[in-house]
């Protein structure tokens, strides 16, 4: 992704990288990359850390950021975090919004009752 502006590697990031659970060695190596146009300043820290996160889960590792939601008793909540007592400092340092914040806008009464994640053993189907 070295080389693309922006909003090229945030097409890239939501297209490929984060749909991508098929190949989790493709996944990471896009975190890589990824990582690599975040210190070139060519993509945003926010999808480097959302990516992060999908690459933890999907390897059966616990989240950081706490972006990758599930939904439990109708009520979204972040699927497996590594350490909850700091995730809002960590997200505050890749430019994220708290987590009550993020949590907030993605509430909804009539949300269907799936989990926002493949990681919780149900399908969106």
């Amino acid at each position: 992704m070295v080389g693309v502006r922006e909003d090229g590697a945030h097409a890239a990031w939501l297209l490929l990288a984060m749909h991508s659970l098929v190949d989790p060695q493709w996944q990471r190596e896009c975190l890589r990359l990824l990582g690599e146009a975040v210190q070139a300043g060519e993509a945003a820290e926010q999808d480097w850390a959302m990516l992060l996160d999908r690459v933890l889960l999907t390897e059966g590792r616990a989240q950081v950021f706490g972006t990758q939601l599930t939904i439990e008793h109708r009520t979204y909540r972040p699927e497996r975090l590594y350490a909850a007592d700091s995730v809002g400092v960590l997200r505050s340092r890749v430019g994220l919004a708290s987590m009550r914040a993020y949590l907030a806008a993605r509430s909804c009464a009539g949300c269907a009752p799936w989990p926002m994640t493949p990681h919780a053993g149900r399908s969106r189907r």
